[in-house]
């Protein structure tokens, strides 16, 4: 998940400290021209086929950017996609 993803799903200012103490154990990578450029890549090709998403998209693509792991809870929605190293997240 994106930042701002995780912060919109907060419920109430409680959440949103826990959501900030765990993104400062993270490295927060940010959007740029080669970045879009990859989403937009991935989005085209793995949209229909395997449901993938516009923030999805720009997750991957930020980590193969920045050739760096993407922590997740939900591998299977990037497992499909080549090149990306996806480390579990628990």
């Amino acid at each position: 998940m994106t930042r701002f993803e995780l912060i919109a799903g907060c419920r109430d200012k409680g959440e949103l400290r826990k959501i900030e103490r765990l993104l400062q154990r993270f490295e927060i990578l940010k959007f740029n021209e080669p970045t879009t450029d990859v989403a937009t890549r991935l989005l085209t090709r793995y949209r229909l086929s395997h449901g993938l998403g516009i923030a999805d998209a720009c997750i991957a693509a930020s980590a193969i950017v920045s050739n760096a792991g993407l922590a997740t809870g939900n591998t299977s929605d990037f497992d499909f996609i080549p090149g990306l190293q996806v480390v579990p997240y628990v």
